[in-house]
């Protein structure tokens, strides 16, 4: 009975995360400024970092910039915090939370502004609509941050199956 029961909380996450994953890779497929494929002049630095964090430089889509501000973000305060260990137990889980989210929206939009900053100096897209494309790569990353949050409290491997 305990197996039985055990088995299907087992089912329940592997399915939620499955579902995460379909998101994730229908997302992936919605271009954002209508070309199918695009030869874009990033480092190849650039592309090797973003790709790590399951982003995609190959197509500007909603998902391009991944989980790397995320990732990069929570680095960074845990670099911050290293030395105040008395701040980091007096820190409440929504307090931290609320910097990371905040030092994630900073990050993917300077990220977002220097991918789209490329491609119109490349001119594939006009200068016009620079700011709505960022809102849309800021957008699709703060999904994606969602998305992982959501994947650890219902699913399995946390945030590792988007990346």
């Amino acid at each position: 009975m305990l197996r039985n029961k055990e088995f299907k909380i087992l089912h329940k996450r592997i399915i939620f995360t499955m579902f995460i994953l379909f998101i994730y890779i229908f997302g992936s497929n919605i271009s954002i400024i209508g070309n199918e494929s695009i030869k874009s002049s990033h480092d190849s630095f650039f592309k090797l970092a973003v790709s790590n964090v399951g982003g995609d430089l190959s197509s500007l889509n909603v998902f391009s910039l991944g989980l790397g501000p995320w990732l990069t973000a929570m680095i960074i305060i845990m670099l911050f915090n290293y030395r105040d260990v008395d701040n980091i137990v007096k820190q409440t889980r929504s307090e931290k939370q609320i910097k990371e989210r905040l030092l994630t929206i900073l990050i993917a939009t300077i990220q977002a502004y220097y991918v789209i900053h490329t491609y119109v100096q490349n001119n594939i897209i006009q200068s016009t609509n620079i700011l709505l494309l960022v809102l849309v790569l800021l957008t699709g990353t703060l999904l994606l941050v969602w998305l992982a949050d959501q994947n650890t409290t219902y699913g399995i491997g946390g945030p590792m199956p988007i990346v």
